[in-house]
């Protein structure tokens, strides 16, 4: 793309730099990485007063772009986005019924592992009769109550505090007077993870609707008491314990093939945070923008995603846009490309 556009831009008139950053697939490194293009962008509007600056990214550098052109104290930037997944941040809100119903299940299998442990344990224990059975067992049982209700309070806090550095990292906002060119590839293997993460965000609110549904109406209630009633006085402990743990295996393993996805697409601490905070990975930003869509064609080489630095009518389109934007007036325009 650098050589590309030193061949087809005027060397007299157009000044380019490169920015380098670590590239790592991370809310926090691309944060960092738009705090050093700031300080890069207010440094050359200081050296180049009132010089058109248009920034070319590819792929997750074009939220380093926007995110440093909305903290950037510069009115004279512009913005290139080839195949970038645009992440904005809101708060999940999940019902009060589905907060309760997942403490009562990490209470109730506390407890449950507690007894089981006091059950195992009950030779070495020198446990012999049922009035010191029940005595043990009761004690295990609040101490694991009371163990899981602290554990669940310091959960909640750290969440707290995981969602708001998340909305910092991730979130920005792209002013609606900012010129915009949005360049996008056919078969772009970023849009399977913008699928996969569609998925986790559906599942997420589907688990929460079925909770509220389930708990919140008196039928749903009568049901789910009997329900307990029957497994408890047919099936006993052990059976209500395996399928409480079956049933969360079977949550966390349809909730895994998507979540690695999304890790691979927009890193791991994003990747945690949708459990309080809900990022929208979207083609383009909220608003009306230049959107260009090639077709990769059939003999397209490697990755599609790759292919719109590397597309000869990518090139021209970004090398015209530049010419576009760029002042008669002045000697030269800066041009940062951010990898």
């Amino acid at each position: 793309m650098v050589r590309a556009l030193h061949l087809r831009l005027d060397p007299n008139t157009t000044a380019i730099y490169a920015l380098d950053w670590s590239g790592r697939n991370s809310p926090a490194a691309r944060r960092e990485a738009a705090v050093v293009l700031n300080k890069y962008l207010n440094d050359l509007n200081l050296e180049f007063a009132a010089v058109p600056i248009t920034l070319v990214a590819h792929s997750h550098g074009g939220n380093i772009a926007l995110a440093a052109v909305a903290i950037a104290s510069v009115n004279n930037a512009s913005v290139v986005c080839l195949s970038t997944p645009f992440l904005r941040t809101h708060p999940r809100t999940f019902p009060k019924s589905s907060e309760l119903m997942l403490v009562l299940l990490v209470v109730m299998l506390t407890i449950v592992f507690a007894t089981a442990v006091v059950i195992l344990s009950a030779h070495s224990l020198g446990l012999s009769g049922f009035d010191e059975f029940k005595v043990a067992i009761g004690c295990a049982d609040l101490v694991a109550a009371i163990v899981a209700i602290n554990f669940l309070k310091r959960l909640a806090r750290w969440l707290q505090r995981a969602r708001v550095k998340l909305r910092q990292r991730v979130g920005y906002s792209v002013e609606p007077t900012l010129r915009l060119l949005i360049v996008r590839m056919t078969d772009d293997e970023a849009s399977m993870s913008l699928m996969a993460y569609r998925f986790v965000e559906w599942l997420l609110n589907k688990y929460a609707v079925c909770f509220d549904n389930l708990f919140i109406p008196w039928k749903g209630r009568v049901v789910v008491i009997c329900l307990c009633f029957g497994l408890f006085y047919f099936g006993g402990w052990d059976y209500t314990a395996w399928l409480l743990l079956w049933a969360v295996v079977g949550m966390v393993v349809s909730l895994f093939l998507p979540l690695l996805i999304t890790f691979l697409a927009i890193g791991g601490d994003a990747c945690l945070g949708l459990i309080g905070e809900s990022i929208s990975i979207d083609a383009t930003p909220v608003g009306h923008w230049s959107v260009h869509l090639f077709d990769a064609g059939p003999a397209t080489k490697g990755l599609a995603h790759s292919q719109t630095y590397a597309d000869a009518r990518c090139i021209r389109l970004v090398a015209d846009w530049i010419g576009s934007v760029s002042c008669p007036e002045v000697s030269a325009t800066p041009n940062v490309l951010v990898s």
